[in-house]
């Protein structure tokens, strides 16, 4: 099949604004009588908000009136799409869950060697006669400030 390509030249009466969301079609061009006659054509149509019955119906007598129509049920299409955007959805809630365990187990991991690797200031505290309550507070300030440090500069990035 080949296809020739035939300049048309139209004027310009007026612009409207495109919804690309909508399916409904939302603009249109015209041409006076005689100039696409010969062109070929494709006809689309859409069917309001109905009842299942009602659509089935208004299939079956296009498709008995017209057998060579092509017919797309956007509803299902739309539905389809919308339930794999959710399993996509619920995949992405998953593996943020396993991101946040995987970083609670490396912080976990850090503070465990941090506290190993300082046994010996907190010997030494200990000997100085600090409480195991100021230890544990000066440990914990010294996280907070570190994390949050951590948090505020991984946040820029």
């Amino acid at each position: 099949m080949i296809l020739k390509v035939i300049p048309v030249e139209g004027v310009v009466i007026g612009l409207r604004d495109i919804r690309w969301t909508s399916f409904q079609p939302n603009f249109f061009i015209q041409f006076q009588p005689g100039v696409l006659e010969m062109a070929p054509k494709t006809f689309i149509a859409t069917l309001p908000s109905m009842s299942q019955e009602s659509k089935e119906k208004i299939q079956d007598t296009l498709v008995d009136q017209l057998p060579n129509i092509t017919m797309i049920n956007v509803t299902s299409l739309v539905e389809r799409i919308s339930s794999m955007m959710n399993q996509m959805a619920w995949a992405l809630k998953f593996m943020s869950l396993l991101c946040l365990l995987a970083g609670m187990v490396v912080i976990y991991s850090i503070a465990n060697h941090q506290a190993r690797s300082r046994r010996w200031d907190i010997g030494l505290l200990k000997s100085l006669g600090a409480g195991f309550q100021l230890i544990k507070r000066q440990f914990l300030w010294q996280f907070a400030i570190i994390s949050f440090l951590a948090t505020a500069r991984g946040g820029n990035h």
